[in-house]
């Protein structure tokens, strides 16, 4: 028959130590109580009360196990104060090792746990391509249906015409001002402005692939003509009177390319200018101008076409990209620029008003001296030679890029100046 335990009465099996209820410490049977070393050294066969071996005041050593109810609490010895040295630790002998209940002892073997499966992404792709679907369908209904919905309103709306009502009686509108005469005042402005009018080409002479306009200008003696042109041929005359003549002539092409040659005009107090666009293909297009001998200034620009000045007194200005210059019995300030092409020049007469200057970058310059004339002569090349008759009495320097020439005609004056970039000069009288 088992023993109980002395406090709680539970059930005590074989080698028990302790208490499995309450943790009272017990003495299995058949062992030997634990043996202490007493205060001489020799062993007691009774084990004295415990001095204290735990830092919680109780009975000792902490019971292992479960505890079901809470330990009694006991009042701590009175504190005595030590007479000696005395031992606080009893040894206790270990016990046989006991086999463990079958309660604590392990029922089933441990296995692993099953191997997580990886089908759980495939099924969350399969239900988002089942809700795409499902989404692009919904929409493509949806938009069928509203597409049907508009068109039924459309077609209720045209069978429905709402009538229009009219007054019975609607006011006149008033009738818009008489404008006949604006135009020619609004041309009178434009032209008083100095603003660019297209040229009347009225009472023009159509002859064959030949279409000419002649027109006249008055002009003061103060007064300046200028010409541009982008291709065209210019021919100044001076001559007596206070007006200029302009005489234009087309050549070749249909008579419609010939008028859309058209020529624009601006005339102001300070003068009269003409502006040539670009004639059309196979088109060619010419001026021939008088103007008075004395006038004030000529002013000449075109891109390509020759130009030709006679007979005049008052000042030039000539700018040529491409075409040849000519320059006979001009006898005031001059300055003229050839870019490609040749330049002539003829002095009529010893007498001049003015000096005068004349350029070519690519071309070649003649010159010819009236007898009698007095001037300083300036003649230079970058590359090409110069060549001035012996009559002249002017001697030719060479120098380490092109040829040079400086001297004086008869008393000197008014300055010749010619200057070639690549070309040849050549002075003679």
């Amino acid at each position: 028959m088992n023993k109980r335990c002395e406090s709680c009465g539970a059930e005590l099996f074989e080698g028990q130590q302790f208490c499995r209820v309450c943790g009272a410490a017990v003495v299995a049977q058949g062992e030997a109580t634990t043996q202490l070393l007493g205060d001489n050294g020799r062993t007691q066969s009774q084990a004295p009360e415990a001095s204290g071996t735990s830092p919680v005041w109780g009975t000792g050593t902490e019971p292992v196990g479960s505890r079901q109810s809470p330990p009694v609490y006991k009042e701590p010895p009175a504190y005595q104060e030590p007479t000696g040295y005395q031992k606080t630790a009893a040894f206790q002998q270990p016990t046989a090792y006991q086999t463990p209940l079958a309660s604590m002892q392990q029922t089933s073997p441990l296995t692993a746990p099953p191997p997580r499966r990886g089908g759980r992404g495939l099924w969350f792709f399969a239900l988002l391509l089942v809700f795409l679907l499902g989404a692009g369908v919904a929409g493509v209904g949806g938009f069928v249906w509203w597409k049907a919905h508009q068109q039924a309103q459309v077609a209720d709306a045209r069978k429905v015409r709402p009538e229009v009502v009219r007054p019975a009686d609607i006011p006149e509108p008033p009738q818009p001002p008489d404008l006949s005469g604006l135009g020619e005042q609004i041309r009178r402005a434009i032209e008083a402005a100095g603003v660019g009018m297209p040229l009347d080409e009225s009472g023009a002479v159509v002859s064959g692939n030949t279409t000419t306009i002649t027109k006249t200008y008055p002009l003061d003696g103060d007064a300046t003509f200028a010409l541009h042109a982008t291709n065209a041929s210019v021919t100044i005359t001076g001559s007596d009177g206070d007006e200029a003549e302009v005489k234009i002539t087309k050549r070749g092409g249909s008579a419609e390319q010939r008028s859309n040659a058209r020529t624009m005009l601006a005339q102001t107090d300070e003068g009269l200018t003409l502006l040539a666009a670009g004639s059309p293909g196979g088109v060619d297009v010419s001026y021939e101008v008088r103007v008075p001998r004395g006038l004030h200034a000529v002013e000449i620009d075109t891109d390509k076409g020759d130009v030709k000045i006679s007979g005049f007194d008052g000042a030039v200005v000539s700018n040529v990209k491409k075409g040849n210059a000519e320059f006979r019995g001009v006898t005031g300030d001059v300055k003229s620029n050839v870019i490609k092409g040749e330049t002539r020049v003829v002095f009529e007469g010893a007498e001049r008003e003015g000096s005068q200057e004349f350029s070519v970058v690519k071309g070649n310059i003649e010159a010819t001296l009236a007898e009698g004339t007095d001037a300083e002569v300036r003649a230079e090349t970058v590359t090409g030679d110069i060549d001035a008759d012996d009559s002249l009495g002017l001697s030719v320097e060479k120098r380490p890029a092109g040829r040079s020439l400086s001297g004086k005609l008869g008393d000197g004056g008014q300055t010749l100046r010619f200057k070639v970039t690549s070309g040849d000069i050549k002075l003679k009288q």
